[in-house]
């Protein structure tokens, strides 16, 4: 028996040949994506630009409200009276105006007359003087106007007396109003009230 052997087809492989381009930008693509880009920042900067200033504004709003609180909670724990008073350089009151958008001074009253007393030296802490704890300055063109009961009168100090309530005994209005405040837009302008029993609150109100 004679055995044939198997004769395997033969396979030719034959290679791919790949070639790799690299394509460029051209002067004028790159034009055309720089000038896209450009306008679409134009586009969404007045928007960003007006979000910061409406959070900074918030944020003023919320920081003074809580100041408030913190003065009528320091006033009931220490058993004395405790006053803000709008202030310009952060050392002493402001005497006129209504407007507290430049700054504030917190301090322990120890006469209660709203004022703070000081000597004058580097020590704002010293005995038989008000006692400076804390100061908040403001660089903004807004406005905080304040004023009692029915807006007729303004002040320029708030004291809270060791019972928590304000004094003189009046409910008291802070209003805010922000540089850009377009007619009928809400959430820009807001007003600061100090009840009758001292808590202090903001509220949203529509600019005119």
């Amino acid at each position: 028996m004679s055995v044939h052997s198997i004769t395997m087809p033969t396979i030719h492989k034959q290679g791919i040949k790949m070639t790799n381009q690299n394509h460029g930008f051209t002067l004028i693509e790159v034009m055309v994506a720089l000038a896209i880009a450009g306008i679409l920042v134009g586009m969404a900067l007045p928007s960003f630009t007006d979000m910061l200033q409406k959070d900074k504004g918030i944020a003023q709003i919320n920081q003074l409200v809580g100041e408030l609180s913190w003065a009528r909670t320091e006033a009931i724990v220490q058993g004395k009276t405790v006053s803000l008073c709008a202030s310009t350089n952060q050392l002493s009151c402001r005497s006129s105006k209504t407007n507290w958008s430049d700054g504030w001074i917190v301090f322990i009253d120890q006469d209660g007359d709203g004022d703070f007393n000081d000597n004058g030296n580097s020590d704002l802490c010293e005995t038989g003087e008000d006692c400076l704890i804390n100061s908040v300055k403001i660089a903004s063109a807004d406005t905080l106007v304040a004023r009692i009961d029915d807006n007729t009168l303004s002040f320029t100090k708030l004291s809270f007396t060791k019972m928590g309530k304000p004094n003189p005994e009046a409910e008291y209005t802070i209003t805010y109003t922000p540089e850009n405040c377009p007619s009928g837009q809400s959430g820009r302008k807001f007003e600061i009230k100090v009840l009758l029993i001292g808590k202090a609150y903001k509220e949203g109100v529509v600019c005119p």
